[in-house]
């Protein structure tokens, strides 16, 4: 038997929402006397293992190289800023 210290600490719970899950009937309990309270050990780790929840890991995504070539050839829009940046630097040269 334990007692509700005992008891809060398997549960990892304080000793007054022990006390209310007991008042509520979560929890089977034996009373000694107006105050005093007593667990079984089994039945407080049934109770935990019954809390437990399932944890959900995420599916791992598939990382994939992909290479991507572009044309040699250049555009119209990056010869004009290749011209651009040429004649900036001369300007600024001079």
């Amino acid at each position: 038997m334990l007692n509700a210290k005992e008891a809060a600490a398997i549960l990892s719970v304080s000793i007054r929402y022990l006390y209310s899950l007991a008042q509520s009937g979560a929890i089977p309990h034996y009373r000694i006397g107006k105050r005093t309270l007593r667990f079984e050990e089994a039945q407080i780790l049934e109770y935990k293992e019954s809390c437990a929840v399932a944890v959900r890991v995420p599916k791992q995504t598939a990382v994939v190289n992909v290479k991507i070539s572009l044309p040699e050839e250049k555009s119209e829009l990056q010869l004009f800023f290749e011209e651009f940046k040429r004649e900036r630097k001369n300007k600024r040269k001079r």
